[in-house]
């Protein structure tokens, strides 16, 4: 245990503390209404079990008997060095700590004392894909220890109005134009059918996904990310408990009983976010990938959401939407 002022701070470091943990994770998740999926206890969990390595050095926050922080670091080796990461690393647009906003100040002092504390355990910390408002970002990191920060990724984003009509008039007439006519190319087939899995049985969507996902990238000559077994595990256990919190829809585009456009998309608070799309590559003619993106954010529109985010990369079909652009920044740390 370590104490500053009045908040302790306890190390967790095996999978069944973890898992106790997460009920008072799952409230303070709750209290952070900015944090993303990827911070979710449900997420991070699964991650850990799936593609968890070495040693776990989660640092829990608390005040009395209530949970206010919890940092998800982990530790690696690479070529003979010991790398401190966050959980989630690899697979997740979005990663920080997780700290109540009420004990933010503190909370973040307790994490970077924690850090400077185990230094003996790590040759270098990399913090990978911080948003641009992480608390890591913000805060200053103890006299003993230096880091630099650099920008990582770019995150497309668009803020909503409250009709599709608003929308439309902020993109190019050629897009606009493309898209009704898809619409109406794709409407000349019988038994078109746009949905989710309305809670029933998001594995069987899912796994459709990955199949249009793949056809998509082996028609390139490409191997796309969904051809590991651990992966696609991972996605399915993952889908199941965020599903069951309703954070989670898996959007299907059907030409009578053949999948020809999917969207896996998670929802929090007042945000979409757009993690994985496929689209049958025979059907490429129609555009189906552009027709499916149409009706997710035409459905987060419908839903009062304020914000679809595109997530990680600057892809070109994703500036046709008019977004604006957020930065995720890398984060590494040496010892002085």
């Amino acid at each position: 245990m370590r104490l500053i002022d009045n908040m302790k701070s306890y190390e967790i470091n095996d999978e069944k503390s973890l898992k106790q943990l997460i009920p008072q994770w799952e409230r303070l998740y709750d209290n952070c209404l900015v944090a993303s999926p990827f911070q979710s206890p449900y997420w991070l969990y699964c991650w850990w079990q799936y593609f968890g390595c070495d040693r776990m050095r989660v640092l829990s926050l608390w005040d009395n008997d209530k949970l206010v922080g919890i940092a998800p670091f982990f530790i690696y080796k690479k070529e003979k060095r010991s790398i401190l990461c966050l959980m989630g690393t690899g697979i997740s647009d979005y990663l920080d700590v997780l700290i109540d906003p009420q004990y933010s100040v503190k909370g973040i002092e307790h994490v970077w004392k924690y850090v400077a504390d185990i230094q003996k355990e790590w040759d270098e910390c990399d913090f990978q894909e911080l948003k641009q408002e992480s608390i890591l970002l913000k805060s200053r990191m103890p006299e003993n220890l230096s880091g630099k920060i650099f920008i990582q990724s770019t995150c497309p984003y668009l803020v909503l109005p409250d009709s599709m009509d608003k929308l439309f008039k902020i993109m190019s007439k050629k897009f606009r134009n493309n898209i009704r006519r898809c619409n109406r190319k794709i409407e000349l087939n019988e038994n078109v059918n746009i949905s989710t899995d309305s809670g029933k049985d998001i594995i069987k969507n899912l796994d459709e996904l990955v199949w249009l996902h793949r056809a998509r990238w082996e028609s390139r000559m490409l191997p796309g990310v969904m051809k590991e077994e651990t992966l696609l595990r991972f996605y399915r256990k993952v889908s199941s408990e965020l599903k069951n919190r309703k954070m989670v829809d898996v959007y299907i585009m059907r030409i009578g009983q053949n999948a020809v456009a999917a969207y896996y998309i998670f929802t929090k608070n007042d945000t979409a976010y757009a993690y994985l799309g496929g689209f049958d590559p025979t059907m490429e003619k129609y555009s189906p990938g552009t027709v499916m993106l149409y009706h997710v954010i035409d459905d987060a529109v419908k839903k009062r959401l304020k914000y679809f985010d595109f997530l990680r990369g600057n892809e070109s079909y994703k500036y046709k939407w008019k977004p604006y652009n957020k930065y995720n920044c890398q984060i590494r740390v040496f010892k002085k």
